[in-house]
């Protein structure tokens, strides 16, 4: 039997929390999946230099490499603004998704249709993002930003980055990868949540007959995240470079190397090919699925316990 829904409030409060939980647990995996999707762009110069050290690398591998050669906490780098993240997109995409979804139901409407559910998920996404972005922004930098033997990080703390970032760049600056942040996240928070939702019906249905407990939330909240991951790998890796190339840029002096997300999903299938946009997958998965597992299983208990 489900339980009877949560208030607004407590959707906001309990999926800040819950997201907060499951950011924890999964942020080194997604330090390796932006190391990862980044890394195409500096094999063709590490190839011709003679360095090939990196080129083959995968998850595991990438996880290792960071710890040995920056030291494990590299691996909860952007922990903070990912912290700051989730509390305000998180409580947003959350909170208004079920409100969305009551202004699209028809009267005397229990459940609403998978297309509708999805509309929800592609506005609360999108709104919750809009909001959310500087923090996306700072945690991305901050993940990307590589320390070299006796080299100081060129972001050493949260507050110096949202500084770095307005000195240099400006206040507009801060929503850097707008578009892409709000593509990825809307289309990984409509299959995410619609998704979860939909897979929670089946399971508690009379022609499967389990009720709404752990295993029901683990089974739905495994699947959300498969889904989300084939979804929105492809877009996930266009806002993660267009985000860190205006970072490179800043530092260097250079022109962008993409003057937006069209010209980077043109410039990246040109050289790398389509695998290109699914680089960064098997950490995406084990991030999406972990991450959508741990968040939702502590969404749902949150909600009982207060």
């Amino acid at each position: 039997m489900a339980n009877p829904p949560p208030s607004p409030l407590k959707s906001f409060l309990c999926g800040g929390a819950a997201a907060c939980i499951a950011e924890v647990a999964t942020l080194p995996i997604d330090t390796a999946k932006v190391r990862l999707q980044l890394l195409q762009r500096s094999i063709q110069g590490a190839a011709a230099a003679g360095d090939i050290s990196h080129v083959q690398l995968n998850m595991i591998s990438m996880l290792r490499k960071i710890a040995t050669e920056e030291g494990l906490p590299a691996l909860y780098k952007g922990m903070v603004p990912a912290l700051h993240r989730q509390i305000v997109f998180a409580s947003l995409r959350i909170g208004l998704y079920k409100e969305i979804s009551n202004f699209f139901k028809r009267p005397g409407e229990d459940v609403i249709s998978l297309s509708r559910k999805i509309l929800s998920g592609l506005v609360s996404g999108a709104l919750g993002i809009t909001v959310a972005c500087p923090t996306d922004l700072v945690k991305v930098r901050m993940q990307s930003d590589r320390a070299r033997p006796g080299q100081a990080p060129r972001y050493p703390g949260v507050l110096s980055a949202y500084a770095a970032i307005v000195r240099e760049e400006g206040v507009r600056g801060l929503w850097t990868g707008l578009g892409p942040a709000v593509l990825r996240n809307s289309v990984i928070n409509a299959t995410e949540l619609a998704t979860y939702e939909t897979t929670k019906e089946f399971l508690m249905s009379p022609s499967v007959g389990l009720n709404d407990g752990f295993v029901t939330q683990v089974l739905a909240g495994a699947n959300a995240g498969l889904f989300a991951t084939l979804i929105g790998n492809p877009v996930d890796v266009i806002k993660t470079r267009v985000m860190a190339d205006s970072k490179e840029r800043a530092t260097s002096g250079s022109p962008p190397q993409y003057k937006g997300a069209i010209d980077c999903v043109i410039k990246t299938f040109q050289k790398e090919g389509f695998m290109a946009f699914y680089q960064g997958v098997t950490p995406q998965f084990f991030r999406l699925t972990g991450w959508s597992v741990v968040m939702f299983v502590s969404f749902e208990q949150l909600k009982r316990i207060f």
